[in-house]
């Protein structure tokens, strides 16, 4: 709802772009996963996972308030 501000074109044009990146990324996802995510190590990611996704949010959250003022 918070592309309202933007009218119902803009409102529409947000959730169609949220839906085919949505769709997009499942996508990829899956055919990586059937190429054979095994062959690439993902080790050193699993260890710091934690940590990784906690910065990755910390970063959005800073993108978000710089780019709203």
């Amino acid at each position: 709802m918070y592309g309202i501000r933007y009218g119902w074109i803009g409102f529409a044009l947000l959730t169609a772009i949220l839906s085919v990146a949505t769709v997009v990324g499942m996508i990829i996802f899956t055919s990586l996963t059937l190429a054979g995510m095994r062959r690439i190590n993902l080790g050193r990611l699993e260890k710091y996972e934690l940590g990784l996704m906690g910065a990755l949010l910390c970063a959005v959250g800073a993108l978000i308030l710089l780019l709203e003022k």
